[in-house]
This record gives C-alpha cells, sequence and structure tokens, in this order.
C-alpha cells in the first residue's frame, strides 16, 4: 500500500496514497464504461493553524489536475506574476 511522506508541521511533500486512490477511482469509472472525469480538485489543509481557534491554517491550498486539456479553453496572468 502506497504511503504519503511528511515533512515538519505535518505537511505532506509526496503524496503517493492520495494518487493512488484517485488513479483507482479513474480506473474503476473506465472498467464500468462510466464516462472519464474532466478534472480533479483536491484541498489540502496543511501547517499549523493560523491563529488560535482559528479553522483556517497557514499552509493551506488548492490543486487542480486537468485529465482532458480539450476543457482549457484559455487561461489569464495576474498582472505583477510571471
Amino acid at each position: 500500500m502506497p504511503q504519503n511522506e511528511l515533512r515538519k508541521d505535518g505537511i505532506h511533500i509526496k503524496r503517493a496514497l492520495d494518487c493512488a486512490v484517485i488513479e483507482t477511482v479513474h480506473g474503476l469509472r473506465a472498467r464500468a464504461s462510466l464516462p472519464a472525469y474532466d478534472s480533479v480538485l483536491g484541498v489540502f489543509e496543511e501547517g499549523p493553524k493560523m491563529y488560535p481557534g482559528a479553522g483556517m491554517r497557514e499552509k493551506t491550498h488548492m490543486q487542480i489536475a486537468v485529465c482532458n486539456p480539450q476543457m482549457i479553453v484559455g487561461y489569464f496572468r495576474v498582472r505583477g506574476f510571471r
């Protein structure tokens, strides 16, 4: 069974188990002749709490994996960032 590898503050830097779960879901859908997902969204609550009693953590972030590149119809750049 794959395992996620941890770094300090409980932050996962290599998510082998998470990846295996998502790939298994895709495989099960394909074997059941169900349509493939176009994208996958993951929310990762990581790091210490932002302040005492907080529901938010310092390194919480979202990741989006686009499985079907035809779903990308455009993009934009935020001014001041490269």
